[in-house]
């Protein structure tokens, strides 16, 4: 089957599955970087106003076309819909993100490209960064059903009557229980393939001198962990007067490599461009331009 074929397939299915209890949608929503991914969205006819999760069609198509059989599809799709234990957790957090005394112990600074996020900015509170925008997302940990979040708009902010300064300040204050920290690329690698052989000759080339360091920066769930270069406190330390190139590897994390290390930024430029086109998916784009962090004066600017 094609997407559409797919698509109609799992609506009429749940459809049939459902009958009177439920109304089955598709809905089109507004994602990071000018995404607008379909999802189904069940609401019980009783009463349609209770949370409902939304699960995307593109991710489950994926999934088939890997071979996922499609009455596996459904039974997915329906035991998402149906964990009441998930659902009753997130409508007690939807209750709670108009009470700022709950929001500020978990409201997140979030990086975003401002370039390709114009729509989406439009309707969220953000603060200038470069060519990247910072928002705001008010975060509920579903251990391990993963995690939620809210956008902060202009009409939570005036509901929590404080300044978008006091915003921002909150959330990067909230970045310090993150568990923000800086690892070399080796030690990422072995964090997340651990039983991986090692390879004698691979680690002869680490060690060439003509090969730079490379430093992952990124928080304690790899989610959103690039939004870490605006811990100023961290990259000082981290540092310690020495200047680095960044490259945004997504919206998850960034690397940094000595600057003593490479002589021309628009080689790093056209590397993150082509990883990015190759390697990153649309929505975790962060930037297609490299940055520079001066130890000396302590702060990122764009290398060209």
């Amino acid at each position: 089957m094609n997407y559409e074929e797919f698509k109609e397939y799992i609506l009429r299915a749940l459809r049939e599955h459902y009958g009177e209890e439920r109304i089955v949608t598709v809905e089109r929503t507004t994602k990071k970087n000018n995404r607008h991914p379909e999802g189904i969205c069940a609401r019980k006819k009783n009463n349609p106003e209770r949370v409902t999760p939304v699960i995307y069609l593109e991710e489950l198509y994926r999934n088939y076309q890997e071979g996922m059989e499609l009455e596996a599809c459904i039974k997915d799709v329906c035991e998402r819909i149906e964990d009441t234990e998930y659902l009753e957790e997130m409508e007690k957090f939807v209750e709670r993100i108009e009470d700022w005394q709950y929001v500020k112990e978990h409201v997140y600074p979030v990086l975003l490209s401002t370039e390709g996020n114009q729509e989406l900015l439009k309707s969220l509170i953000s603060t200038p960064m470069l060519d990247l925008s910072v928002i705001y997302s008010i975060r509920l940990d579903l251990k391990e059903k993963g995690s939620a979040d809210v956008k902060v708009n202009e009409v939570l902010l005036r509901l929590y009557g404080i300044s978008r300064e006091e915003l921002h300040q909150q959330a990067l204050c909230n970045m310090e229980q993150d568990g923000y920290r800086f690892q070399s690329m080796a030690e990422m690698l072995k964090e997340m393939c651990p039983f991986a052989p090692c390879n004698e000759e691979q680690g002869e080339k680490e060690k060439d001198e003509n090969e730079p360091p490379m430093y992952v920066l990124t928080n304690r769930d790899k989610k959103y962990g690039a939004a870490g270069i605006l811990n100023w406190r961290l990259l000082q330390e981290f540092a310690g007067g020495r200047s680095f190139y960044i490259l945004p590897s997504s919206c998850h994390e960034t690397i940094f490599i000595p600057a003593e290390m490479e002589g021309d930024p628009k080689i790093l430029d056209h590397m993150v461009a082509d990883i990015n086109r190759t390697e990153v998916l649309q929505e975790e784009r962060l930037s297609n331009h490299s940055y520079y962090y001066d130890g000396e004066a302590g702060d990122i600017r764009l290398c060209a």
